[in-house]
């Protein structure tokens, strides 16, 4: 099932109108009108509301049909943290893309040492 299926699929199971998960969500009703017909993504952000407005985790629209398990976080703590990057301004997003991208290369550099050294 696809995300947009899927945030369909569990508002009329929890038997909410679109209006009603917007307001929940604090969204525009267009614009759930617009995930649910697959015309528009929603950012990661937005997703977390309309899971919470549904209570319910957002593990839910990331199972099978979503994000491969080979792209998912699963590291409930390091999801937040990106969470809350996304929604930063565009200078501190960068900032933090620049620390996260060195620490990966400061860890490649390590595991070649490493691989040299044996």
């Amino acid at each position: 099932m696809e995300l947009s299926e899927k945030i369909k699929h569990l508002r009329k199971e929890r038997g909410v109108t679109q209006k009603e998960l917007a307001e929940r969500a604090g969204l525009n009703s267009k614009l759930i009108s617009k995930y649910e017909t697959g015309r528009l993504n929603p950012k990661l952000e937005n997703i977390t509301k309309i899971a919470e407005a549904l209570d319910i985790s957002t593990d839910y629209f990331f199972e099978s049909g979503g994000v491969p398990d080979s792209e998912r976080i699963s590291d409930l703590k390091l999801y937040r943290k990106f969470r809350m990057i996304e929604c930063m301004d565009e200078k501190s997003r960068r900032l933090a893309e620049d620390i996260i991208d060195t620490l990966i290369e400061k860890k490649q550099m390590r595991d070649r040492l490493n691989r040299l050294k044996t």
